[in-house]
């Protein structure tokens, strides 16, 4: 995609004008003149004075030509009955220059002005004559000529256009191919046909990231079709609503297409309906629909299908029944991607790919998915599925021991959600944000995060996302000490679970209950949570809810038992990738143990949990760390803060993919940031880490790595 300043060259009236119409650049084919305004135009053509009628086209058909080579012009000009050498006047007027074989314009706009002061039939003749002599291997190009040179429908264009964009879309040019797809629908007589493109047109603009033109292109398809393609206007509608934060609309609109179809495309749409109903925080629906999706699945489904349903109902069955029989069908759907290279390479699944391993918090299973999710999306530029999996990366990245690149992955996915207008992201990015920051004890930027998360998820109906942000405020003030502040945020935490029939025990708050009533005094009440909690953690059976349950034993238990609770938490530990919990896991352990008298063994513990602290910056923690340790006797020096700790997440984010492998412009690609911009960035990751090579970095930031 052209940036402004260079379609414009910097002209400040040109970029003025682009920005009230910023579709005309994003949705052009590459090389193609603008649009510009007449006054803009007019300032351009004075410097030519008058012109001769046959100098005035040989400047137009340059105008015209998204090449610069003479030769090609010079065939096209035969067509057209006139000779290059027309060319001269522009040439004196310092608007082009003719040289080694080429033609260049001066002034990006310089051409633009000459097209735009052109007549309709001059620049129909000028682009015929260059459809008519282009090379085999610029079909693209031809195509676009064909399509400008077209006077109503015409068959021939729209094919050869249709072809183009097909080709667009595959080398991942969503906007080239969004605005072919159109083109050839308005050139196509068949309304059929014509419903068919605008429906490929909007799918390339949502991946562009561009929602309301992708609506206002199924919103025209939608008056020009049958029943069947309907279903297709639908599907992508329903995707994009959720999106967008219309979950309920979204859910709707995809279990509405679906009773319209049958078999595995029935089943897939069904199975995305049921994923609305998690983030609108509606387990009864999402069952309800993860089972129906199960039903319309074909014994011949596609193994992209079954994954998809085996995916939507272990969520559905993790979400708000049988928490057990729902890991053992996301193992089954993680153990299906894993073996199917077609369906790791689809876009459509990326998304679904990052789901499968956070769902169960296992150390091994599916976490290569991850990052082929992630690199998936960014190779292919897919702006339309790119948020989303962005956040669902980093709210994995937070429950691990990769904080600072979590908080670079939120940020991304928070830039990108506002960019392209999906509220839904914008809400899960903020409150995946604010719980990261509570851990960390920034309170400001927890809160002001908090407030908008919740403002949008209340605005749109995601209760799920409610429930996250609420528990980020309970981590907060568990974090600063206020254990009263936090039992008030966690118990409303635990009835909106209540209300709405989640009955997850991942999202339920027992640890963080236990450890407030504790400190509140209120030791009946923690022990009450912490039954109830190992129940249902163990009827999961999963480490991660084990792990946190047996530490609230552990916290509650009598002297002989609490050590061997805690013990097994540490064993369960041992199978999830979460370095914070862990941490937790050891200071509440130590603190038992040094209350006990127990000091060298608490201090083993004590150290351990200081360490990972410190190493995630969670500081409210690291101080609390610090002082079981200095209670047990023992003497600490202050830890010195890395270097490594003063990166911006952009620049973290910029050097993890440099010290990938990346080079520059990839990276460039990866961030949507100019090549300049990644090497402005670079010199101060160098700065600040006080290398100098490539080498340097990767062995600066290997341990933030994935």
């Amino acid at each position: 995609m052209r940036s402004q300043s260079a379609a414009t060259a910097g002209n400040p009236l040109a970029m003025l004008e682009l920005a009230t119409d910023p579709d005309q650049l994003a949705l052009a084919p590459e090389g193609a003149p603008l649009q510009i305004s007449s006054r803009i135009s007019q300032a351009f053509l004075r410097r030519l004075g008058s012109v001769d009628e046959v100098s005035h086209q040989a400047l137009v058909l340059a105008a015209t030509s998204d090449s610069a080579e003479v030769a090609i012009l010079e065939r096209a000009a035969a067509r057209l009955g006139v000779e290059l050498s027309a060319l001269e006047v522009a040439e004196r007027a310092r608007l082009l220059r003719v040289e080694a074989g080429r033609v260049e314009f001066r002034h990006p706009l310089a051409r633009s002005a000459i097209y735009a002061g052109a007549s309709p039939d001059q620049r129909r003749a000028a682009h015929r004559a260059l459809a008519a002599v282009l090379p085999d291997r610029d079909v693209d190009r031809r195509a676009w000529h064909l399509a400008a040179a077209a006077v109503g429908t015409d068959a021939e264009a729209a094919s050869a256009l249709r072809e183009a964009g097909i080709r667009a879309r595959d080398r991942s040019a969503y906007p080239t191919a969004a605005a072919a797809f159109e083109r050839a629908a308005r050139l196509s007589a068949d309304a059929g046909r014509r419903a068919r493109l605008l429906i490929e047109a909007a799918d390339a603009s949502w991946q562009a990231g561009f929602a309301d033109s992708a609506l206002g292109l199924l919103d025209q398809a939608r008056v020009l079709t049958d029943d069947e393609t309907l279903v297709d206007i639908d599907d992508l509608a329903g995707h994009i609503a959720i999106r967008r934060g219309s979950v309920r609309l979204g859910y709707e609109i995809l279990s509405s297409a679906a009773e319209r179809t049958r078999g595995e495309r029935a089943a897939m749409m069904l199975a995305a309906a049921a994923v609305a109903c998690f983030y609108a925080g509606d387990p009864a629906r999402m069952l309800s629909a993860a089972r129906s999706a199960r039903t319309m699945l074909p014994a011949d489904a596609s193994d992209g299908a079954r994954f998809m349903v085996a995916m939507a109902l272990g969520m559905a069955l993790t979400f708000g029944s049988d928490a057990a029989a729902g890991a053992a069908a996301i193992h089954e759907a993680i153990a299906l991607a894993e073996r199917s290279p077609k369906l790791r390479d689809d876009l459509q699944l990326l998304p679904w790919l990052a789901q499968a391993p956070i769902f169960l918090r296992e150390a091994g299973t599916g976490r290569s998915l991850l990052e082929h999710a992630l690199a998936g999306a960014r190779a292919r530029g897919a702006l339309g599925a790119l948020p989303y999996v962005l956040n669902l990366i980093a709210r994995d990245q937070a429950t691990t021991d990769r904080w600072a690149v979590a908080e670079a992955s939120y940020r991304e996915a928070i830039e990108l959600a506002r960019e392209t207008g999906q509220g839904m992201e914008l809400a899960f990015g903020l409150a995946g944000l604010a719980w990261l920051y509570a851990r960390r004890g920034r309170a400001n930027e927890c809160r002001r995060c908090a407030a908008s998360a919740l403002e949008l998820s209340r605005e749109m109906g995601t209760r799920m996302l409610e429930v996250w942000t609420i528990a980020a405020l309970g981590e907060l003030e568990l974090a600063l000490g206020d254990a009263r502040a936090a039992a008030e945020h966690f118990e409303r935490q635990q009835r909106l679970l209540s209300t709405t029939g989640i009955t997850d025990v991942d999202l339920f708050p027992g640890a963080e209950l236990v450890d407030v009533y504790l400190r509140l005094g209120r030791s009946q009440d923690a022990a009450r949570v912490a039954a109830d909690f190992v129940d249902a953690a163990r009827a999961k059976g999963q480490p991660w809810s084990l792990s946190r349950a047996l530490r609230c034993s552990g916290m509650v238990a009598g002297d002989r038992d609490f050590a061997a609770c805690f013990e097994e938490a540490l064993s369960h530990h041992g199978q999830t990738p979460d370095a914070f919990e862990l941490a937790r896991t050891r200071l509440a352990y130590g603190e038992r143990l040094r209350r006990g008298r127990s000091k060298i063994l608490a201090r083993e513990q004590l150290r351990q949990a200081l360490e990972t602290f410190g190493q995630l910056d969670a500081d409210p923690w690291t101080e609390r760390a610090r002082g079981e340790l200095a209670a047990s006797g023992e003497t600490l020096r202050r830890r010195e803060p890395s270097t490594r700790d003063e990166l911006t997440p952009q620049e973290l984010q910029i050097g993890l993919l440099l010290a990938g492998g990346k080079t520059t412009r990839e990276a460039a690609a990866a961030v949507f940031l100019s090549p300049k911009t990644v090497e402005y960035h670079l010199r101060h990751v160098y700065q600040k880490l006080d290398i100098h090579s490539r080498e340097e970095l990767t062995r600066a930031l290997a341990d933030q790595q994935a």
